[in-house]
């Protein structure tokens, strides 16, 4: 069983089930998105565009819709045209470790809460830490998920 007793600061940003985590992410453009993957060891470029690496378990949204508008009294949708990602780590990646037996996983959620700014382009309520172009947003603040998984 997994657990975040030892690492509180990745409450909210990574829930823990069972078998996985999950991450919830938003990226200026997909293209920042695909970068990030690659880079966290998500995924590999491929001619076809990114290619998943084994355990990574990708949902991507694209644009959200964060507000109907009212169109009957002519007030249009609001539209967050960046790119959302739901992002679920499972076997084998999830107990993939570095040279020093650290999860990867873990590693790269810490930095990623340490080093990350606080997004302030953000939706409603959501908190997130942004690095470069990629925000893990803390899922605890989302108050209508785009997505749910299948337990």
């Amino acid at each position: 069983m997994i657990s975040l007793t030892d690492y509180p600061t990745l409450t909210g940003y990574v829930v823990v089930r069972s078998h996985c985590v999950d991450i919830s992410i938003r990226a200026t453009t997909k293209a920042a998105w695909e970068s990030a993957a690659v880079s966290f060891g998500l995924g590999v470029e491929t001619d076809e565009g990114l290619g998943i690496s084994p355990g990574a378990n990708i949902n991507e949204i694209g644009s959200l819709i964060v507000d109907q508008g009212d169109p009957e009294n002519g007030v249009p949708a609001t539209v967050d045209t960046r790119h959302h990602v739901n992002l679920r780590i499972a076997e084998p990646l999830l107990s993939k470790e570095d040279e020093n037996g650290d999860l990867l996983w873990v590693k790269t959620a810490l930095a990623w809460v340490a080093s990350g700014m606080d997004d302030t382009d953000k939706n409603a309520s959501e908190t997130g830490k942004k690095l470069v172009e990629v925000t893990m947003i803390d899922q605890s603040t989302i108050s209508s998920p785009s997505f749910v998984w299948f337990e």
